[in-house]
């Protein structure tokens, strides 16, 4: 017991353990945040959001196979969901692995396990934000959950998986924001959601007094475009690993200074 309390106490278990131990934590924590925000706001909502990056890609699909094709997903949806976004992240990781960083990575698929089990079998809650009316603080709350889920977990240098580690990437080599960067690639994805999902809508009477295809897509694209503004800005506000500083300096012998 007293050579554990002195290795607790040693500076190799401070600088070597402690700090992996507290990256772990912060996985499980900020994505099972990530993936409440997902399963009991964004799905609950009546009104179609997409969470981005490949669970967002998972959504689109399962959408597309249920409006567009008319398949019942009924059964096995929440094992699509899970398997997409598995399997999807496969090449994205071995990209990250060279690309940003093994350690990164690690963390990255412990995230998305813990989130292909919760956005695949973690069944919804209802909170009562199943009606038109209720949309609103869907969106704002799982906007403010997901990016808090997002944020965090690139806090302590890890991430969510998926886009998240291409827009890392794309950070490190151009020195852009993650959130913009996620932002732009997560918008096709809310234009494309919207045109699948706006039949449906119209045939359910979800949105009264709406009766154009282009009306009902644009308010799902309308409501997910703001959820994908509140999950930048906080992430933003959370992701603090890549600021740069410009520093100039004035002197007679830059030679000396670039050698």
């Amino acid at each position: 017991m007293n050579k554990l309390k002195n290795w607790i106490r040693s500076n190799s278990y401070e600088r070597s353990v402690k700090p992996e131990i507290k990256r772990t934590l912060a996985v499980i924590v900020f994505t099972t945040i990530y993936g409440i925000g997902v399963t009991w706001f964004l799905e609950a909502s009546v009104i179609p959001m997409y969470t981005g990056g490949i669970p967002g890609l998972a959504q689109l699909f399962r959408d597309f196979m249920k409006f567009t094709l008319g398949w019942n997903t009924a059964g096995w949806e929440g094992l699509f969901l899970a398997m997409f976004i598995i399997i999807t992240n496969i090449p994205i990781m071995l990209l990250g692995w060279f690309g940003v960083s093994k350690k990164f990575v690690i963390y990255s698929m412990l995230s998305v396990l813990i989130q292909a089990t919760m956005l695949g079998f973690i069944p919804s809650i209802n909170l009562g934000l199943s009606s038109e009316s209720q949309a609103l603080t869907a969106t704002i709350l799982g906007g403010i959950l997901i990016g808090i889920g997002v944020g965090g977990a690139l806090k302590y240098g890890t991430s969510t998986g998926g886009l998240d580690i291409i827009a890392q990437y794309i950070s490190l080599k151009k020195g852009q924001s993650v959130g913009f960067i996620s932002m732009v690639m997560n918008i096709i994805m809310a234009i494309l959601g919207g045109l699948i999902t706006a039949p449906d809508l119209i045939n359910r009477g979800v949105l009264p007094g709406v009766t154009q295809t282009m009306a009902a897509a644009g308010i799902v694209i309308s409501y997910t475009i703001l959820r994908l503004i509140i999950t930048t800005i906080v992430t933003d506000r959370l992701h603090t690993a890549y600021q740069f500083t410009m520093v100039e300096i004035i002197t007679d012998n830059p030679k000396d200074i670039v050698s």
